[in-house]
């Protein structure tokens, strides 16, 4: 396999993937680090060059992960305005290839920051981001990852003396990715919309508390089987977002004994703003409702990642 090397270490390439380098470079996506002729990159700290005519030199079978180049190492404030700058991005596939580019540490002290952001992109990209970097921080050093889950669910104590923007979603979001947390962490997830439990009393986070209990249950149903019954009463709620979420998570959840509880929603004509398929979308309780009874009569309903 063709190599780029430098100081002993070896970066395999394809000519594929050079060119989205080279793209990345033109787009401000990668960081050059000396002349436009020839740049240099840092691969897991190890900084190697490539210039045009190395491209000409390779092979045509080859294959690399994005994943494996690293841009400049950015660090203190340059690091959290990039970060910041990425969030506000309204391509999601394009946040989820670069977020990936950064060691895990790095930046999950930008995003704990980011899910307090009152532009909803901002904050929705920042939940995303959480979740693909604290499961890739998991697959090296699990214990740290849960304290990255612990951190979230202490700005949730009243004791923290925050209020926890967004950290219901961006637990739910890690959950969604790695089943071993998930079957730690689940019912601390659920427990946020149990009257029983550790029941969110501030409105303004009950949406985000029952969309984490539809998350989970989309990713996995099992975990969250029996949520319906604290999800139920938010059905009658005089706040249109909770209504919403309420519905869309029962959907997920897949207790087939609340059909005839949603069908009134039918008529709720209500419209909110709600994070699906990497996107914030603008949708109705009515159509909501349409989708969980198609989910719960087992038909096929809208596709979704999230």
């Amino acid at each position: 396999m063709p190599q780029i090397t430098k100081g002993g270490h070896a970066v395999n390439f394809t000519p594929s993937f050079l060119d989205q380098i080279l793209s990345s470079v033109a787009s401000k996506s990668f960081y050059p680090l000396q002349s436009f002729q020839e740049k240099e990159y840092s691969y897991k700290g190890v900084i190697f060059s490539l210039c045009p005519g190395q491209i000409d030199q390779l092979g045509d079978n080859q294959n690399l992960n994005a994943r494996s180049v690293v841009s400049r190492k950015l660090k203190g404030r340059a690091l959290k305005k990039r970060i910041e700058t990425l969030m506000q991005s309204g391509d999601s596939s394009a946040v989820k290839a670069e977020i990936l580019l950064y060691p895990p540490r790095a930046v999950i002290n930008p995003l704990f920051g980011l899910l307090l952001s009152t532009n909803p992109r901002v904050r929705w990209n920042a939940v995303v981001a959480m979740g693909d970097t604290v499961n890739r921080l998991a697959q090296e050093d699990m214990e740290s990852a849960r304290i990255i889950i612990r951190r979230l669910m202490w700005q949730l104590n009243d004791e923290s003396g925050g209020i926890g923007w967004g950290c219901p979603e961006a637990m739910a979001e890690i959950l969604a990715r790695n089943r071993k947390l998930a079957e730690e962490f689940a019912p601390i997830v659920i427990s946020y919309v149990r009257q029983d439990g550790n029941f969110l009393e501030h409105e303004p986070l009950q949406p985000g508390a029952i969309w984490a209990v539809g998350r989970l249950a989309h990713a996995w149903p099992d975990l969250a089987a029996g949520a319906s019954f604290y999800i139920v009463p938010f059905l009658s709620s005089t706040i249109p977002h909770i209504r919403g979420n309420a519905v869309w998570a029962l959907g997920k959840i897949g207790d087939h004994t609340v059909k005839e509880l949603l069908v009134p929603l039918l008529e709720d004509y209500s419209e909110i703003e709600m994070y699906r398929d990497g996107q914030l979308v603008r949708t109705t309780i009515s159509e909501l409702t349409a989708e969980a009874l198609s989910l719960l009569k087992g038909e096929k309903g809208l596709k979704e990642s999230a």
